[in-house]
């Protein structure tokens, strides 16, 4: 039996580069395009499968990754919000907050109040509401 170096085989064979797919930072790829048939999901950007596939507002996720962009919590697909003006999902309480605080800056700007006055004034009032308790 004749041996053969691993050098002498080589040499014959033509040898192809292997390609590797990289997937662009920002590319449609990576946020929710397709990559052979599947989709990525949104949040993490891994394959997402059929059976673990959640479509909501023309994004796709995997089920355990469409969670509160706040809380973090568990989404499901008829039981959350999505503020379209920061492309972003929300709980139905974190929804709720993050509405209410919006309308309630608009109304202090309509008022001239900037929420940096508005924090000091709650301040002095704790204060003044602290130095009378310690007199009592």
């Amino acid at each position: 039996m004749a041996t053969v170096s691993m050098e002498a085989m080589t040499d014959d064979v033509p040898v192809k580069p292997i390609r590797k797919r990289t997937v662009r930072a920002g590319s449609k790829q990576q946020k929710g395009g397709s990559v052979m048939g599947s989709e990525l999901c949104e949040e993490c950007g891994e394959r997402v499968f059929l059976l673990e596939r959640i479509s909501v507002e023309n994004h796709v996720f995997h089920r355990s990754c469409l969670k509160c962009s706040q809380c973090k919590c568990l989404l499901k697909a008829g039981d959350y919000y999505h503020d379209t003006s920061s492309d972003k999902f929300y709980c139905k309480v974190d929804f709720r907050n993050l509405v209410r605080n919006q309308s309630m800056t608009r109304s202090m700007a309509r008022r001239g109040i900037l929420p940096e006055q508005l924090y000091e004034q709650e301040l002095a009032k704790e204060k003044a509401a602290a130095r009378t308790s310690a007199t009592s």
